[in-house]
């Protein structure tokens, strides 16, 4: 009885660290913005947005182009917060929620006070 449940705590243990390492491993690649959404309306980037993407290295490294800026550091995930932590070169952090993860598509909300009613879908 012992072994069984010590095999079936293990299993379980393994099982969410793998969910969890998952969850981050999901976030890899180039993530192009694909539209806004502010109180439930859809909108598409303006000229000077389009071309706007987060590229989430393995290395932990990133790469940001926003309104015709690019900004390079590193980041890190916070699993039960769902968030990602970014840092450019000049140490300046930027909190992002990661809202709804599927395949090919990303929901970012940035904690910023002029972005705050903005959610930002991303695609791959």
């Amino acid at each position: 009885m012992f072994r069984a449940t010590l095999l079936m705590l293990l299993l379980i243990t393994c099982r969410y660290a793998y969910s969890q390492e998952n969850a981050k491993d999901q976030l890899f690649g180039k993530w192009e913005l694909n539209e806004y959404e502010v109180q439930g309306e859809f909108h598409q980037p303006t000229s000077e947005d389009n071309g706007d993407y987060l590229l989430l290295e393995k290395n932990m490294s990133f790469e940001s182009k926003s309104e015709g800026k690019i900004d390079f550091g590193t980041w890190k995930f916070l699993k039960n917060k769902n968030t990602i932590i970014l840092t450019d070169e000049n140490k300046d952090s930027l909190k992002v929620v990661v809202v709804k993860k599927e395949n090919n598509s990303l929901i970012l909300w940035y904690d910023v006070k002029d972005l705050k009613e903005i959610l930002f879908h991303y695609k791959k």
